[in-house]
Protein backbone atom coordinates (compact mmCIF):
# COMPACT_ATOMS: atom_id res chain seq x y z
CA UNK A 1 0.00 0.00 0.00
CA UNK A 2 2.54 2.40 0.92
CA UNK A 3 4.41 2.00 -2.22
CA UNK A 4 1.05 2.37 -4.50
CA UNK A 5 0.74 5.72 -2.58
CA UNK A 6 3.95 6.89 -3.54
CA UNK A 7 3.19 6.54 -7.25
CA UNK A 8 0.66 8.88 -7.00
CA UNK A 9 1.44 12.09 -9.26
CA UNK A 10 -0.48 15.14 -10.04
CA UNK A 11 -0.83 16.42 -13.37
CA UNK A 12 -1.73 19.78 -14.26
CA UNK A 13 -4.32 19.61 -17.18
CA UNK A 14 -3.75 23.07 -19.71
CA UNK A 15 -7.47 23.18 -21.34
CA UNK A 16 -7.99 25.77 -24.46
CA UNK A 17 -9.93 28.75 -23.30
CA UNK A 18 -11.56 28.77 -27.11
CA UNK A 19 -13.64 31.66 -27.97
CA UNK A 20 -16.45 33.45 -26.35
CA UNK A 21 -19.56 33.30 -27.49
CA UNK A 22 -22.85 34.94 -26.58
CA UNK A 23 -25.51 32.91 -24.90
CA UNK A 24 -29.19 33.73 -25.55
CA UNK A 25 -31.99 32.92 -22.80
CA UNK A 26 -35.26 33.93 -24.21
CA UNK A 27 -38.66 32.25 -23.47
CA UNK A 28 -41.33 35.31 -24.19
CA UNK A 29 -44.58 34.18 -22.34
CA UNK A 30 -48.16 35.75 -22.17
CA UNK A 31 -47.64 35.91 -18.17
CA UNK A 32 -48.47 39.11 -16.44
CA UNK A 33 -45.79 41.75 -15.93
CA UNK A 34 -42.16 42.19 -17.75
CA UNK A 35 -40.19 39.61 -20.33
CA UNK A 36 -37.02 39.27 -20.17
CA UNK A 37 -34.22 38.29 -22.74
CA UNK A 38 -31.26 37.68 -20.70
CA UNK A 39 -27.76 37.53 -22.70
CA UNK A 40 -24.81 36.43 -21.46
CA UNK A 41 -21.42 34.95 -22.67
CA UNK A 42 -19.15 31.67 -22.19
CA UNK A 43 -16.62 31.15 -19.92
CA UNK A 44 -13.25 29.04 -19.50
CA UNK A 45 -14.53 25.70 -17.66
CA UNK A 46 -12.15 26.48 -14.74
CA UNK A 47 -13.67 29.76 -13.83
CA UNK A 48 -14.61 30.51 -10.73
CA UNK A 49 -16.26 33.48 -10.89
CA UNK A 50 -19.62 34.35 -12.10
CA UNK A 51 -21.33 33.55 -15.73
CA UNK A 52 -20.06 37.00 -17.37
CA UNK A 53 -22.87 39.07 -18.45
CA UNK A 54 -23.62 40.20 -21.89
CA UNK A 55 -23.94 44.42 -21.93
CA UNK A 56 -24.60 47.03 -24.04
CA UNK A 57 -26.16 44.86 -26.58
CA UNK A 58 -29.83 45.68 -28.45
CA UNK A 59 -32.71 43.03 -28.22
CA UNK A 60 -36.08 43.67 -30.13
CA UNK A 61 -39.22 41.16 -30.86
CA UNK A 62 -40.98 41.62 -33.58
CA UNK A 63 -44.54 39.61 -34.86
CA UNK A 64 -44.40 38.68 -38.29
CA UNK A 65 -48.05 38.50 -38.64
CA UNK A 66 -48.82 42.04 -37.92
CA UNK A 67 -45.26 43.87 -38.08
CA UNK A 68 -45.68 44.96 -34.43
CA UNK A 69 -42.18 45.28 -32.94
CA UNK A 70 -40.97 45.44 -28.96
CA UNK A 71 -37.94 46.91 -28.02
CA UNK A 72 -36.29 45.67 -24.97
CA UNK A 73 -34.44 47.51 -22.62
CA UNK A 74 -30.97 46.86 -20.84
CA UNK A 75 -30.70 46.78 -17.25
CA UNK A 76 -27.70 48.23 -16.59
CA UNK A 77 -24.43 45.72 -15.37
CA UNK A 78 -27.16 42.79 -15.55
CA UNK A 79 -27.76 41.19 -18.81
CA UNK A 80 -31.40 41.01 -18.72
CA UNK A 81 -32.95 43.15 -21.23
CA UNK A 82 -36.84 43.85 -20.36
CA UNK A 83 -39.84 44.67 -22.14
CA UNK A 84 -42.66 45.95 -20.24
CA UNK A 85 -45.97 45.19 -21.90
CA UNK A 86 -48.64 47.69 -21.79
CA UNK A 87 -52.32 46.50 -21.96
CA UNK A 88 -52.92 47.37 -25.37
CA UNK A 89 -49.95 45.40 -26.46
CA UNK A 90 -50.60 42.05 -27.63
CA UNK A 91 -47.47 40.46 -27.20
CA UNK A 92 -48.25 36.44 -28.06
CA UNK A 93 -51.16 35.46 -29.97
CA UNK A 94 -51.59 31.78 -30.94
CA UNK A 95 -50.39 30.69 -34.31
CA UNK A 96 -48.12 34.11 -35.24
CA UNK A 97 -44.29 33.76 -35.71
CA UNK A 98 -42.02 35.43 -34.22
CA UNK A 99 -38.83 36.76 -34.85
CA UNK A 100 -35.99 37.68 -31.67
CA UNK A 101 -33.38 40.27 -33.54
CA UNK A 102 -29.94 41.26 -30.91
CA UNK A 103 -27.14 43.00 -32.08
CA UNK A 104 -23.83 42.51 -30.16
CA UNK A 105 -20.39 43.51 -30.31
CA UNK A 106 -21.33 44.57 -34.28
CA UNK A 107 -22.55 41.32 -35.13
CA UNK A 108 -26.07 40.54 -35.92
CA UNK A 109 -28.19 37.45 -34.96
CA UNK A 110 -32.01 36.01 -35.26
CA UNK A 111 -34.04 33.29 -34.44
CA UNK A 112 -37.61 32.35 -35.23
CA UNK A 113 -40.48 30.84 -33.10
CA UNK A 114 -44.01 30.29 -33.52
CA UNK A 115 -46.50 30.70 -30.28
CA UNK A 116 -48.45 27.46 -29.60
CA UNK A 117 -51.61 27.14 -27.56
CA UNK A 118 -51.45 25.30 -24.43
CA UNK A 119 -53.86 23.61 -21.74
CA UNK A 120 -54.77 23.85 -18.09
CA UNK A 121 -54.37 21.47 -15.25
CA UNK A 122 -58.14 20.90 -13.80
CA UNK A 123 -57.27 19.83 -10.33
CA UNK A 124 -54.50 17.96 -8.30
CA UNK A 125 -54.13 14.97 -5.85
CA UNK A 126 -52.02 14.18 -3.19
CA UNK A 127 -50.31 11.17 -2.33
CA UNK A 128 -49.03 10.38 1.13
CA UNK A 129 -45.15 9.52 1.78
CA UNK A 130 -44.08 7.19 4.13
CA UNK A 131 -41.20 5.23 5.12
CA UNK A 132 -42.05 1.56 4.20
CA UNK A 133 -43.30 -0.40 7.71
CA UNK A 134 -44.80 3.24 8.78
CA UNK A 135 -47.99 4.92 8.75
CA UNK A 136 -46.20 8.38 9.57
CA UNK A 137 -47.11 10.74 6.83
CA UNK A 138 -43.73 12.78 5.68
CA UNK A 139 -44.90 14.43 3.28
CA UNK A 140 -47.44 14.73 -0.38
CA UNK A 141 -46.28 14.31 -3.47
CA UNK A 142 -48.60 15.86 -6.22
CA UNK A 143 -50.56 13.86 -8.67
CA UNK A 144 -51.83 16.49 -12.15
CA UNK A 145 -55.50 15.94 -13.73
CA UNK A 146 -55.84 17.24 -16.97
CA UNK A 147 -56.31 16.94 -20.75
CA UNK A 148 -54.28 17.52 -23.58
CA UNK A 149 -55.94 20.11 -26.33
CA UNK A 150 -57.26 17.80 -29.02
CA UNK A 151 -56.94 17.71 -32.96
CA UNK A 152 -53.48 18.75 -32.82
CA UNK A 153 -50.05 17.86 -32.03
CA UNK A 154 -49.42 19.77 -28.57
CA UNK A 155 -46.16 20.27 -26.15
CA UNK A 156 -45.90 21.78 -22.82
CA UNK A 157 -43.51 22.38 -20.19
CA UNK A 158 -45.32 21.59 -16.97
CA UNK A 159 -43.65 23.80 -14.32
CA UNK A 160 -43.95 23.29 -10.16
CA UNK A 161 -43.78 25.76 -7.81
CA UNK A 162 -43.99 25.13 -3.85
CA UNK A 163 -44.82 28.22 -1.96
CA UNK A 164 -44.05 30.49 -4.81
CA UNK A 165 -40.63 28.85 -5.27
CA UNK A 166 -39.75 26.51 -8.77
CA UNK A 167 -38.35 23.43 -8.58
CA UNK A 168 -35.95 24.12 -10.60
CA UNK A 169 -33.77 20.82 -9.97
CA UNK A 170 -33.07 19.22 -13.10
CA UNK A 171 -35.13 15.91 -12.33
CA UNK A 172 -37.77 17.83 -12.08
CA UNK A 173 -37.73 19.21 -15.92
CA UNK A 174 -41.34 17.78 -17.07
CA UNK A 175 -41.83 17.94 -20.50
CA UNK A 176 -44.52 16.06 -22.90
CA UNK A 177 -46.14 15.38 -26.36
CA UNK A 178 -49.59 15.31 -26.09
CA UNK A 179 -51.34 13.25 -23.41
CA UNK A 180 -47.77 12.11 -22.05
CA UNK A 181 -47.45 9.44 -24.55
CA UNK A 182 -46.89 11.23 -27.94
CA UNK A 183 -48.80 9.51 -30.68
CA UNK A 184 -51.86 8.00 -29.46
CA UNK A 185 -52.51 10.33 -27.02
CA UNK A 186 -54.06 13.23 -28.96
CA UNK A 187 -56.81 14.76 -26.52
CA UNK A 188 -56.08 12.34 -23.88
CA UNK A 189 -55.42 13.02 -19.85
CA UNK A 190 -51.66 13.61 -18.64
CA UNK A 191 -50.23 10.08 -17.97
CA UNK A 192 -47.42 9.56 -15.87
CA UNK A 193 -44.43 10.46 -15.50
CA UNK A 194 -45.63 14.06 -16.62
CA UNK A 195 -48.82 13.49 -14.25
CA UNK A 196 -47.01 12.59 -11.31
CA UNK A 197 -43.10 11.19 -11.43
CA UNK A 198 -41.63 14.60 -12.53
CA UNK A 199 -43.79 17.08 -10.94
CA UNK A 200 -42.00 17.15 -7.73
CA UNK A 201 -38.21 15.56 -6.90
CA UNK A 202 -38.22 13.08 -4.72
CA UNK A 203 -37.06 14.95 -1.53
CA UNK A 204 -39.09 18.19 -2.34
CA UNK A 205 -42.21 17.11 -1.12
CA UNK A 206 -45.09 19.22 0.30
CA UNK A 207 -46.07 19.69 3.94
CA UNK A 208 -49.85 20.41 4.69
CA UNK A 209 -51.08 23.67 3.45
CA UNK A 210 -48.52 24.80 1.47
CA UNK A 211 -49.50 26.34 -2.05
CA UNK A 212 -48.63 24.49 -4.72
CA UNK A 213 -48.41 25.79 -8.42
CA UNK A 214 -48.26 24.40 -11.75
CA UNK A 215 -47.85 26.38 -14.66
CA UNK A 216 -47.95 24.34 -18.48
CA UNK A 217 -46.00 26.59 -20.91
CA UNK A 218 -46.49 26.01 -24.65
CA UNK A 219 -43.63 24.81 -26.32
CA UNK A 220 -43.18 24.26 -30.30
CA UNK A 221 -41.61 20.96 -31.60
CA UNK A 222 -37.77 22.06 -32.00
CA UNK A 223 -38.00 23.64 -28.11
CA UNK A 224 -39.56 20.41 -27.03
CA UNK A 225 -36.69 18.23 -28.15
CA UNK A 226 -34.28 21.31 -27.00
CA UNK A 227 -35.55 20.46 -23.43
CA UNK A 228 -35.22 16.71 -24.05
CA UNK A 229 -31.63 17.35 -24.84
CA UNK A 230 -30.96 19.68 -22.32
CA UNK A 231 -32.76 17.24 -20.14
CA UNK A 232 -30.46 14.51 -21.26
CA UNK A 233 -27.36 16.02 -20.98
CA UNK A 234 -28.12 17.42 -17.25
CA UNK A 235 -28.78 14.19 -15.85
CA UNK A 236 -26.57 12.36 -17.77
CA UNK A 237 -24.24 11.48 -14.44
CA UNK A 238 -26.83 10.02 -12.95
CA UNK A 239 -27.91 7.17 -15.55
CA UNK A 240 -24.31 5.62 -14.54
CA UNK A 241 -24.79 2.49 -17.74
CA UNK A 242 -27.33 3.67 -20.17
CA UNK A 243 -25.41 6.92 -19.75
CA UNK A 244 -25.50 9.17 -23.73
CA UNK A 245 -22.30 10.45 -24.96
CA UNK A 246 -22.08 14.23 -23.77
CA UNK A 247 -22.79 16.65 -26.16
CA UNK A 248 -23.35 20.42 -27.52
CA UNK A 249 -26.81 21.34 -26.94
CA UNK A 250 -28.47 22.37 -30.11
CA UNK A 251 -29.20 26.48 -30.48
CA UNK A 252 -31.76 27.94 -32.48
CA UNK A 253 -29.72 31.36 -32.89
CA UNK A 254 -28.71 31.96 -35.63
CA UNK A 255 -25.97 34.83 -36.71
CA UNK A 256 -26.87 36.92 -39.62
CA UNK A 257 -23.42 38.78 -40.51
CA UNK A 258 -20.85 35.71 -42.34
CA UNK A 259 -17.90 36.86 -39.84
CA UNK A 260 -19.92 36.50 -36.79
CA UNK A 261 -19.14 33.90 -34.48
CA UNK A 262 -21.80 31.41 -33.32
CA UNK A 263 -24.14 32.09 -30.67
CA UNK A 264 -25.73 29.32 -27.96
CA UNK A 265 -29.33 29.39 -26.20
CA UNK A 266 -32.44 28.93 -27.13
CA UNK A 267 -35.69 31.81 -28.29
CA UNK A 268 -39.05 30.61 -27.60
CA UNK A 269 -42.84 31.61 -27.45
CA UNK A 270 -45.28 30.51 -25.24
CA UNK A 271 -48.26 30.31 -24.11
CA UNK A 272 -48.98 29.72 -20.22
CA UNK A 273 -51.93 28.65 -17.74
CA UNK A 274 -51.68 28.39 -14.36
CA UNK A 275 -53.68 27.49 -11.26
CA UNK A 276 -52.55 26.89 -7.43
CA UNK A 277 -53.90 24.42 -5.27
CA UNK A 278 -53.61 23.81 -0.96
CA UNK A 279 -51.78 21.29 -0.21
CA UNK A 280 -54.95 19.18 1.76
CA UNK A 281 -54.98 15.26 2.62
CA UNK A 282 -57.26 14.23 -0.06
CA UNK A 283 -55.34 11.40 -1.58
CA UNK A 284 -55.44 11.11 -5.72
CA UNK A 285 -57.38 7.72 -4.81
CA UNK A 286 -60.09 9.78 -3.71
CA UNK A 287 -59.94 12.17 -7.07
CA UNK A 288 -59.94 9.16 -8.89
CA UNK A 289 -63.05 7.03 -7.27
CA UNK A 290 -64.84 10.73 -7.88
CA UNK A 291 -64.48 10.64 -10.84
CA UNK A 292 -62.16 13.49 -11.85
CA UNK A 293 -58.80 10.87 -13.01
CA UNK A 294 -59.87 11.75 -16.87
CA UNK A 295 -62.58 14.69 -16.53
Amino acid sequence: MIGLSSCEKVVKVDVPEGETLLVVDAWINDKPGSQTVRLTTTAPVFNGENTPVAIGATVSLTDLNNGKTYSFNEVSGTGNYVFIPTSTDTLCVVGHQYSLAISYKGNSYTSMSTLNRTTTIDTVGYDRVTDIGSTTVKGYYAWLFGKDQPNGKDYYWIKSYKNGVFYNQSNAINVCEDGGGGNGTDGLCFIPPNAYFNVIPGDKYLQLNDVYTVEVHSLNKASYEYMIQLTTQLNNSQAGLFAVTPENLRTNINPVNSNAPRALGWFNMGMVSSKSFICLDIPYEDIYAGGYYCP
